[in-house]
């Protein structure tokens, strides 16, 4: 895929799929939180593509990987990255999935989710450490009460 199939596969932003991916779990962490993602790599180039049902995209299985197809032409032809926690190689944790601001980039604040206690976020960071393809650790959160608060 060179670098102009990638933007326009940005651009859209959306795939969709023959069929639901067995075992797939929702990302809370990151630009897409709440929603369901693929990661397609072809040669040195990696795109994220949120799963829809009405994407002009589509994600086929190839014999030996897979291909995003458009208007019944193969647009790239790569493989899917399993994601580690929220994208390949990185356990990318967001602690706290509540927040009272609404910042525009983020879907914290939509998920309403819970807190994670220290505990259980070095239970994620052992388990994706054990996985043995971990390059990265990244922490995030939403702000619950205040920033004063965060911070004791």
């Amino acid at each position: 895929m060179d670098l102009e199939t990638k933007a326009r596969l940005i651009a859209v932003g959306t795939v969709r799929l023959e069929e639901p991916r067995p075992g797939e779990r929702t990302s809370t962490a990151g630009p897409g939180a709440g929603g369901q993602s693929i990661f397609f790599q072809s040669g040195l180039q990696m795109v994220r593509l949120s799963v829809t049902a009405d994407s002009p995209l589509r994600l086929e299985s190839r014999p030996d990987g897979a291909a995003i197809v458009q208007d019944g032409r193969e647009v790239a032809r790569g493989r899917l990255l399993e994601p580690l926690l929220h994208c390949p190689g990185q356990a990318y944790i967001t602690v706290s999935e509540r927040c009272i601001y609404d910042c525009k980039f983020c879907a914290v604040p939509r998920l309403k989710g819970g807190i994670k206690s220290r505990d259980a976020v070095l239970q994620m960071v052992e388990e994706a450490a054990a996985r043995g393809d971990m390059q990265a650790i990244s922490l995030t959160s939403g702000v619950e009460v205040s920033p004063q608060h965060e911070g004791e």
